[in-house]
């Protein structure tokens, strides 16, 4: 066996023992970004109370904040509130919209939906088996191209060797 193909072998069985380490590695990145998703999206969505407002005016595309806000207003106890809140796009005045309240009563965006944590943790692990499987291959890659083309220059100069032993 060539030395190439020696290196070529070894470099094949490192890649795929990395494929084989990528997926504990992809569960291990999964599970911290799940914790760490999960607490931040409960430290900000924490004390978010929903209430049933009257939307006032149409809403309007807030290009800033990527939602569309229109001035709503909503009861809290005996006493009347109206502020700009974010609201749904099919929203129009006099009808009904469920806004979000922070704990000192200002309006804020919902909560994340359901699942967000779990979506944030399954696309950064599939993400790190992506990273180490395209890695391990295109290190091989680069290795076999390498490889070739060494052998390709070796038969060129025996050729050329050849062929100026012939004049």
């Amino acid at each position: 066996m060539r030395k190439g193909d020696r290196a070529l072998s070894s470099a094949v069985l490192v890649a795929v023992v990395a494929c084989l380490l990528a997926v504990p590695i992809a569960l291990a990145v999964g599970a911290a970004t799940y914790t760490s998703a999960a607490a931040r999206l409960h430290a900000r969505d924490d004390g978010k109370v929903a209430v049933t407002a009257t939307v006032v005016t149409a809403p309007v595309y807030d290009s800033t904040h990527h939602h569309y806000t229109a001035t709503v207003r909503w009861n809290v106890g005996d006493r009347m509130r109206e502020a700009v809140a974010p609201v749904g796009n099919f929203v129009f005045p006099g009808a009904q919209a469920r806004v979000w309240l922070a704990a000192d009563g200002s309006p804020v965006s919902p909560p994340a939906p359901p699942g967000s944590a779990q979506l944030y943790a399954v696309g950064n692990g599939i993400g790190a088996v992506v990273v180490i499987v395209a890695s391990a291959w295109i290190g091989v890659a680069v290795l076999r191209c390498r490889i070739e083309h060494r052998r390709t220059e070796r038969l060129w100069q025996q050729y050329r060797a050849l062929i100026w032993s012939m004049r």
